[in-house]
């Protein structure tokens, strides 16, 4: 973990999840607590509800910070047990089955970001990896994009990041694309200059197409989500584990979403079980 300076008073500090400080602002500060000790930050902004997105927040308000997340993010924020309770439809998950990502401590959101219109940090809605997901604008040019962008070098870790709705993820890089900006600091990954973010942001789009191409290679077999699941893990290599589990299974129902309504798959209903295939 360090501090690095990108422009004029405009700092990010390196962690697993990054923090972006401007003058005495701070965005999604979830960094190790000696870095806001002896911090003057007065505003607190937070892309989304994930808690490794606003895990020292709590502190910070504490310390007299004023805390900003969008509307339909700020439940997330306020009771972290929500998002464990829809990716488990609404009923409680097992603590030692929930990913540390969605475990952290709530904290009282101030204002809503769509009300901010007197701060000069301007706030970016890129919905998909969450209802109400944003990113962040600095007048130093500096954009701190959140999740709404997975690095190349993430994805080669993990092939299947989280994602609630297709469509709007591949709108919100369409839209970061078009945003006026020297650097842009994902939440996780490393700093890239515009020019460098152009090529990461295209191979997210091909790689969501990548993945929409193995399951319906896969559902050539109609099969339940449970089965799909599987396949889909072994193909990708992902992590064998119950909390991974649990994620992809919300970013296939993602995929399968989509593709039902744009009609390329089918569910059909037979022996208590609902079967996905390709429409033919």
């Amino acid at each position: 973990m360090k501090k690095i300076k990108i422009a004029n008073a405009t700092f990010m500090i390196a962690s697993e999840t990054n923090a972006l400080m401007w003058e005495d602002s701070i965005i999604d500060p979830s960094i190790d607590i000696k870095y806001l000790e002896n911090s003057n930050v007065k505003l607190v902004y937070i892309s989304h509800g994930h808690a490794d997105h606003f895990r020292q927040a709590h502190f910070l308000r504490q310390k007299g910070a004023l805390v900003l997340a969008s509307k339909k993010e700020t439940m997330f924020i306020q009771e972290p047990a929500i998002n464990v309770r829809a990716m488990f439809s609404w009923a409680a998950l097992p603590p030692a089955m929930v990913t540390r990502f969605f475990q952290g401590e709530a904290c009282q959101v101030d204002m809503y970001t769509e009300n901010a219109h007197d701060y000069p940090i301007q706030v970016i809605p890129l919905p998909g990896h969450s209802i109400g997901h944003v990113g962040f604008l600095l007048p130093s040019k500096v954009l701190y994009c959140g999740d709404a962008l997975w690095q190349r070098k993430n994805w080669e870790l993990f092939p299947l990041p989280y994602m609630i709705d297709i469509d709007q993820v591949r709108n919100s890089i369409d839209k970061i694309k078009n945003l006026e900006y020297k650097w842009l600091l994902p939440g996780h990954g490393e700093l890239m200059s515009k020019e460098e973010s152009m090529k990461d942001l295209d191979y997210e789009l091909d790689k969501i197409s990548e993945i929409e191409d193995i399951i319906l290679e896969i559902l050539v077999t109609p099969m339940n989500i449970e089965d799909l699941a599987k396949n889909i893990s072994i193909k990708l290599h992902l992590i064998d584990r119950v909390n991974q589990y649990w994620l992809t299974l919300v970013v296939l129902k993602a995929f399968l979403c989509n593709l039902f309504e744009r009609e390329i798959v089918d569910c059909q209903y037979e022996d208590y079980r609902a079967l996905w295939k390709v429409k033919r």
